[in-house]
């Protein structure tokens, strides 16, 4: 399998599984707009999403990893704790390097 980008390798899956974007959706219970935005590349899933799809696909080995890999380089992440995303977005332009050290400490 050559490079192909995640929303091509998501479509290709999505066919090859015998389903079209609506009947996917109804079968993982992903709404029919976001499964369409994934394919059509206008937005990544978060990682539980892309779990949902990934197993819903049927896929060998070879393709899980390829499929990804390309979640991942499309800009798809283990989500940051929560905790840890409020803190950078709402101190990080006023906190000193070494409440930032303490911060990291605790998790």
């Amino acid at each position: 399998m050559g490079e192909r980008s995640f929303c091509s390798l998501l479509e290709r899956f999505i066919r090859e599984s015998g389903h079209t974007n609506f009947s996917f959706a109804k079968a993982t219970g992903i709404n029919r707009v976001n499964i369409q935005r994934y394919v059509s590349g206008g937005r990544v899933p978060s990682r539980p999403v892309f779990e949902q799809i990934r197993a819903n696909l049927n896929l060998n080995r070879q393709e899980q990893r390829t499929f990804t890999e390309q979640y991942l380089l499309a800009g798809g992440r283990n989500d940051a704790p929560p905790l840890m995303v409020v803190y950078l977005t709402v101190f990080s332009a006023r906190t000193r390097l070494s409440s930032m050290r303490a911060f990291t400490s605790w998790t």
